[in-house]
């Protein structure tokens, strides 16, 4: 704790020469396993305007992590990026976030980022990347990036839209020839296993929203193995929310996720998952969510109620997860404080 103090004094110190210095300190505890963890992550940045509209800005964030048990507390970069932009274009090289894709739960198309959607920090992990960001047209865009994971590894995005919704396909050639993690399942518990690809992959992505009287929407991955002939990962989402209008408005939501694995025209895994989610506002600063994810081979039910609310700079989390056995139920506690 001495040396997050100290090192939260330093950083504030050395931001007075740059234009702003911002941070989320948090402090989360799980009762169930008597763990407490105090979080900080403190981001100083720096922009500059350089001929007419053209930016150039710089962000830089640590990670500091003290955990009741000593052996799980580090420290570690968060962010660290510079990026040039207009209204045309936007490049950006370091330490940054990658996401894209339609669904909340059940995401087939987390290649790069690790959201979980039980956490109200909206923290996820960075990756060494050079992205650019091409805008040719209002209703258009284009992504080109390389990522730098053991070898770099180089893809792109092309999203549009128009009356009939928005529209995005994405491609990455993964050239990474060790086991890794090559798509985050849902994180429904805690010290969720990862999944790891056997190796060299191409990825192709497709994703479709519609927003009309109801929201709509589709996420579509295809993972295909380089050395291992014919074998494919297959992961599809479809999703869609309506709000109905009764006292703040009650807002429901239905994801459902097949996942397949294929080799040589024989389907090998074959899992249907389904998520649920129904929340409202209560008055201006207090909201209530129930979410409930099936799966339906096992007939595993996970479920958990959170009610969150927040005060200018203040948020406090409460969350009562129902796991079916041998996992036990969980209550945790978060409060998070944004400056």
């Amino acid at each position: 704790m001495v040396i997050l103090c100290k090192c939260i004094i330093y950083i504030q110190c050395i931001s007075l020469l740059f234009a702003s210095f911002s941070g989320q300190l948090w402090l989360d505890t799980d009762f169930e396993s008597d763990l407490s963890m105090i979080g900080y992550i403190p981001t100083v940045s720096f922009e500059k305007k350089i001929q007419n509209d053209n930016l150039l800005d710089f962000e830089f964030s640590n990670k500091f992590i003290y955990n009741s048990k000593a052996e799980d507390s580090f420290t570690a970069r968060y962010r660290t990026w510079m990026r040039y932009s207009n209204d045309n274009i936007d490049v950006r090289l370091g330490l940054q976030k990658i996401s894209f894709g339609n669904s909340l739960i059940l995401r087939p198309l987390n290649w790069f980022d690790s959201i979980d959607f039980r956490n109200i920090t909206d923290q996820t992990e960075g990756l060494e990347a050079f992205r650019m960001q091409i805008f040719p047209e209002l209703n258009q865009s284009i992504w080109l990036w390389c990522v730098d994971d053991v070898k770099t590894s180089c893809g792109g995005r092309f999203e549009f839209f128009n009356n009939y919704g928005s529209f995005g396909i994405t491609y990455h050639n993964d050239i990474n020839d060790e086991a890794h993690e090559i798509f985050k399942i849902p994180q429904i518990i805690d010290n969720q296993p990862a999944i790891l690809g056997p190796g060299k992959n191409s990825r192709i992505g497709f994703d479709y929203r519609y927003d009309g009287n109801m929201g709509l929407w589709f996420d579509g991955s295809l993972i295909m193995f380089d050395d291992i002939d014919d074998s494919s990962l297959k992961i599809a989402t479809i999703g869609g929310d309506y709000t109905i209008p009764v006292y703040n408005g009650l807002l429901l939501m239905l994801e459902t996720m097949n996942v397949a694995i294929e080799s040589r025209d024989q389907l090998l895994l074959n899992l249907n998952t389904t998520a649920f989610m129904v929340s409202t506002p209560i008055g201006l600063l207090n909201d209530l969510m129930f979410v409930s994810i099936l799966d339906w081979e096992s007939r595993d039910k996970f479920s958990f109620i959170r009610w969150s609310t927040t005060l200018d700079y203040l948020s406090l989390s409460c969350m009562f997860s129902i796991n079916p056995d041998p996992i036990d139920d969980n209550f945790k506690i978060m409060l998070i404080y944004n400056h």
